[in-house]
C-alpha cells in the first residue's frame, strides 16, 4: 500500500506538471492568436487605405485624359 500511495502521489505530481505546462502552452497560443488577429486587422486597414489611394489616382488619370 505504501508503494502504491507513493506511485499515486508521483502520478498526481506528473499530472499537475502536465496541466501546468498545458495551461502555459494555451496562454502562449492565445497570445499568438491575438497578435495574428491584430496583424490581420492592420493589414486589412492598410489594404483599404491603398485601395482608396488607387481610386483617387484612377480618378485623377480619368480627369487628365478628358
Amino acid at each position: 500500500p505504501r508503494r502504491e500511495r507513493h506511485r499515486g502521489e508521483q502520478d498526481l505530481q506528473q499530472k499537475d506538471q502536465e496541466m501546468y505546462e498545458l495551461k502555459h502552452e494555451l496562454i502562449a497560443l492565445r497570445m499568438k492568436i491575438e497578435e495574428t488577429e491584430k496583424n490581420a486587422q492592420e493589414a486589412q486597414q492598410q489594404k483599404e487605405l491603398l485601395e482608396g489611394k488607387v481610386k483617387e489616382l484612377n480618378d485623377e488619370i480619368d480627369k487628365l485624359l478628358k
